[in-house]
């Protein structure tokens, strides 16, 4: 038996040394497109096959087509139990990640930043003057620079905002709610979403700020029958300050028309609403790509499925499993404007009886691919990005 494991053993400390990808049977959390370097939150919260990298960091070179894996200790410079839950880029060189537990499990951080594309790396907690260690979301204004961490079951400080970098921390507490788990920021304009609408008693499930958090705007049901009570604004995409397209889920959704898509495109003075399909509408996650399409991964659904509409959600064009999608269960979906295509990452819950992983399209659906995208190079005749190839 000892030299059977001893070289799956030997194999598997390699892999972690060298930074390999390992294989694919990894939940995802998070996808952050850069301008160099895609980056994924990913982590194997069953422990499959001994693939347990505590919470890991995935980075895609876009260049060479080669992924650098990152466990807990190369970020945290220590080892834990935990996953890394969000990440978030400003498009250049510096990162941010978030934290959250695996089960009840208490952790000594709640985010960490690089500004060497993963190469060192700053951490941050509680003591640093965050409001927990439990992070659902990152979002870095791309305007003022401004971070913002979301955070669950926090009441109140459900959400963590630095104007310096991290080098202080103010609380805002924009709901009396169960947390928030989604935030888009835009020049001073911050969209937020909350889970559980009225678990203690809260009344808003939406909220904006035009002055980066300092104040708030509620929306509700009485702004749009979709928003009722036990919404879960799960994901939001802003296209601008004033168009807002959000994902949600409610447990009504089986006994009513309406569920899993909202949209403004006035900054919250009126609002539409679009089923996305009908008792499936657990909406994960949300994405709008360059041509204005929406995208929305729904959970749960007996199909599991990516859906697409451009038309506002007036009509779907619905992928699955296992044709053209490889894997089940959509947990994130995000577009990337520099390759053109759109990433969706997957989480489902039992390994058992499905892979999953990450993949791909840049044919509006037709095909989704589980390689890399093509290369991309950088020239001097345009130095501020990076060109496609075949």
């Amino acid at each position: 038996m000892k030299k059977i494991w001893l070289p799956v053993v030997t194999l598997f400390i390699l892999f972690r040394i060298s930074g390999v990808a390992l294989p694919p049977n990894d939940k995802i959390w998070d996808i952050a497109p850069g301008e160099k370097y895609v980056w994924l939150a990913y982590g194997n919260g069953e422990v499959r096959a001994g693939y347990d990298l505590r919470g890991a960091l995935r980075r895609y070179d876009r260049q060479t087509r080669e992924w650098r894996t990152f466990t807990i200790q190369d970020i945290f410079g220590t080892d834990f139990n935990a996953r890394v839950r969000a990440v978030e880029t400003d498009g250049s060189s510096t990162v941010w990640v978030g934290l959250s537990p695996k089960g009840s499990d208490i952790l000594p951080w709640a985010c960490a930043v690089s500004h060497d594309n993963g190469d060192t790396w700053t951490s941050f907690s509680t003591t640093d003057g965050l409001s927990s260690n439990n992070v659902t979301c990152i979002e870095v204004d791309s305007v003022t620079k401004a971070i913002y961490v979301g955070h669950y079951f926090n009441i109140p400080g459900s959400i963590s905002r630095s104007t310096n970098g991290g080098v202080s921390w103010s609380v805002l507490s924009p709901n009396d709610t169960d947390g928030v788990c989604a935030i888009q920021a835009r020049g001073g304009t911050v969209w937020a979403g909350s889970y559980f609408y009225d678990s203690y008693g809260g009344g808003e499930i939406l909220f904006k700020s035009t002055n980066s958090g300092d104040s708030w705007e509620y929306f509700d049901s009485s702004d749009t029958p979709s928003i009722h009570n036990n919404s879960d604004i799960d994901d939001i995409c802003m296209v601008s300050p004033s168009e807002v397209h959000c994902a949600f889920y409610t447990e009504f959704s089986a006994n009513s028309s309406s569920g899993g898509y909202v949209y403004t495109t006035d900054g919250g003075a009126s609002w539409n609403t679009q089923d996305v399909e009908r008792y499936d509408e657990y909406a994960q996650s949300i994405t709008v790509d360059g041509g204005g399409r929406v995208w929305i991964a729904l959970r749960w659904a007996d199909s599991h499925s990516i859906y697409l509409t451009d038309d506002n959600g007036s009509s779907w064009q619905g992928f699955a499993y296992p044709s053209p999608l490889p894997y089940v269960d959509p947990f994130v979906i995000r577009y990337d404007s520099r390759a053109d295509i759109v990433w969706a990452g997957f989480s489902n819950p039992s390994f058992n009886n499905f892979t999953t992983g990450w993949c791909w399209t840049s044919d509006g659906g037709v095909s989704w691919h589980t390689d890399p995208p093509p290369a991309m190079e950088f020239t001097a005749a345009d130095p501020a990005g990076w060109n496609l190839y075949q």
